[in-house]
């Protein structure tokens, strides 16, 4: 994605070479305003100003696993993996590479041909680096397992929120343990019919909710597993309990911020999209 992600590499003192988690996409950045004008936001972590686009030149956003010679510069062998982008690597004494992703699955590969070994399927996505480590003469492998993204990150499979497993997830050969068998299915989306939309407003709307709410309930309101996807939510059709967790405060003890710099009309306009939103889901659109 033009820099070194979050996503930790590994490396082997054995086969001597690099584990790489690659993301690759195109994006056209542009300044939706003069720079000279641009003020920080107060209350978030984070100041949208640039607006970036996928470059369809480039084509899809993709992310591959590669094993990477560094004395050579060259790749000895790759894999591609779902989604935009994956989670951290390990590479063990034991000539193997672990590593997750969007879909849910947990991959071991030969360190060093890239030969799929074994993969478990974890039932929600994968964003942490696995870690190894002895018990007595026994060694485990751990990882946490939960997606957490602020879209759904190319992956067609939406992870809920209130629904997804977080767990840790711990592996040992002859190991007997298996998950419970759940399906993920997201709440309906919900909606008062006798709410009137306004279009300017909820174009207003759209504005506040990117530079406020779509680092965690995603962009396009298009949740990935960070926070409830607020066109399912009953929150938002009440503004008085839209009010109480928004500039109240109400759900600070679960993580939701208090934006009590918002004013009410504010949270109307949010309302406005919010509720165009779902009713573009509700059509399929």
């Amino acid at each position: 994605m033009g820099a070194h992600g979050p996503e930790a590499m590994a490396y082997s003192p054995k086969t001597r070479l690099v584990y790489l988690p690659i993301a690759e996409g195109g994006f056209r950045m542009s300044d939706p305003q003069p720079l000279g004008a641009w003020n920080f936001i107060p209350g978030l972590g984070v100041g949208p100003s640039v607006v970036s686009a996928d470059d369809p030149s480039r084509g899809p956003r993709t992310n591959r696993l590669t094993a990477w010679d560094p004395v050579t510069q060259r790749a000895v062998w790759s894999v591609p993996r779902a989604g935009m982008r994956a989670a951290g690597v390990l590479a063990t004494g034991g000539d193997l590479v672990i590593q997750g992703d969007v879909s849910g699955t947990i991959g071991i590969w030969s360190a060093k041909n890239g030969k799929l070994l074994w993969s478990f399927d974890a039932h929600t996505g994968i964003m942490a680096q696995p870690v190894t480590y002895l018990v007595g003469k026994q060694q485990y492998i751990s990882i946490t397992v939960g997606w957490r993204g602020s879209t759904p990150n190319g992956w067609t499979t939406e992870w809920d929120y209130r629904a997804q497993k977080r767990r840790i997830l711990t592996f040992a050969l002859d190991a007997k343990g298996k998950l419970p068998n759940e399906s993920v299915v997201p709440a309906p989306f919900v909606d008062d019919p006798a709410f009137t939309v306004d279009p300017a407003r909820a174009a207003a709307g759209d504005k506040i909710f990117f530079t406020r709410c779509a680092i965690c309930h995603g962009y396009g309101m298009l949740a990935g597993g960070a926070a409830p996807d607020l066109r399912r939510s009953d929150v938002p059709l009440s503004l008085e309990a839209f009010n109480a967790v928004v500039r109240e405060g109400g759900l600070v003890d679960n993580a939701m911020p208090k934006f009590d710099e918002l004013s009410q009309d504010d949270l109307i306009t949010i309302q406005h999209y919010i509720r165009s939103r779902t009713r573009d889901a509700l059509a399929g659109r």
